[in-house]
């Protein structure tokens, strides 16, 4: 054996080393990959359910709900009571301008309320008047949550009844 025959033996060998780390590397690369994907699979069912639940909840609340955006003045999402008691349809409410169902005295105020809620002077009750689609007037007291980073805040309403009203 010469000295050719023994570099090109190194050489094999390195190359055989090289294709075997490479190999293992591989191997441990697409375990990780499978550890991801499943990891992947499971929260996003677990989203998917946790969605789920509070479609279900918001749906089926027995009061008045809507997620509400504080900085554009719209209605984000709403449940069934709060259509029901307003007389729109829901595609109608998330069309609809904040000022065409507010009575107008009560727009700056709720703006105002909005405004300060956006900024972070958490306000968690504001009453106004809404312009209803058969053109009634109901009272609503709103509690809300304080908004999150895009401005959202999820609200529960409650009609304040006739006898309030005439009190106040």
């Amino acid at each position: 054996m010469n000295i050719l025959d023994g570099i090109l033996i190194i050489l094999i060998f390195v190359l055989l080393l090289s294709v075997y780390k490479h190999t293992r590397m591989e191997s441990k690369i697409s375990a990780k990959l499978g550890e991801i994907n499943h990891t992947m699979k499971s929260r996003n069912i677990e989203l998917v359910q946790s969605e789920h639940q509070f479609k279900t909840f918001f749906e089926e609340l027995a009061k008045p709900a809507c997620i509400f955006n504080l900085h554009t003045m719209r209605f984000i999402q709403v449940n069934r009571e709060l259509s029901d008691l307003l007389g729109y349809s829901k595609k109608e409410l998330l069309n609809a301008n904040l000022s065409d169902l507010i009575v107008k005295e009560d727009l700056d105020p709720s703006i105002e309320t909005a405004y300060e809620n956006s900024r972070g002077n958490h306000l968690a009750s504001h009453t106004n008047r809404y312009i209803t689609k058969k053109n009634t007037i109901v009272t609503v007291n709103w509690i809300f949550s304080r908004p999150d980073e895009l401005g959202n805040s999820f609200c529960i309403a409650e009609e304040v009844p006739i006898l309030e009203k005439l009190i106040k």
